[in-house]
């Protein structure tokens, strides 16, 4: 019994070494700070690049395939082709936007950030300015590249009158 208990923890621990290995190999390399701010501002200033070029399609491709979007008056886009479909309707309608990452925060593979946007849009009585919040959550994937997993905007609402 003594042989068996011993065989058998010898291969527990063959399997839970192995398993280590495994895991080792699909943590996040080490990134700096700096480099992951470096990453994080040329995915915010391509993203607003190609949507002043009213490339939608362009500014969908940094949005992973499940990624979850939530426009400035709460509706809900999942998946890229529902948020392409989102920003094609969108980019059209609006100009002059400006994107500022306030801060980001990350850990591993994974990138938080939010920050401000202004843009002026088409309203029913002409062009009006609109400013507002936005975050995201990103992570970096297998090829470097970093993909938004979640993005939400906001619009700030006025406080209530006491």
């Amino acid at each position: 019994m003594r042989t068996l208990s011993l065989v058998l923890l010898g291969f527990l621990a063959l399997g839970c070494q192995q398993y280590a290995e495994e895991a080792v190999e699909e943590m996040a390399p080490d990134r700096s700070a700096q480099t992951v701010e470096a990453d994080f501002e040329a995915l915010r200033a391509d993203w607003q690049a190609l949507a002043i070029a009213d490339d939608a399609a362009g500014v969908a491709d940094y949005y992973a395939e499940d990624a979850v979007f939530t426009d400035a008056y709460g509706n809900i886009y999942n998946g890229r082709e529902a948020i392409l479909g989102y920003l094609e309707g969108s980019f059209s309608t609006a100009g002059d936007l400006m994107i500022e990452t306030t801060d980001i925060a990350f850990h591993g593979d994974m990138v938080a950030g939010y920050g401000t946007f202004t843009q002026t849009v088409a309203g029913p009585e002409g062009d009006m300015t609109m400013t507002g919040m936005w975050q995201t959550v990103s992570m970096y994937q297998a090829d470097g590249s970093v993909k938004i997993l979640f993005h939400q905007s906001m619009l700030p609402a006025e406080p209530p009158e006491m």
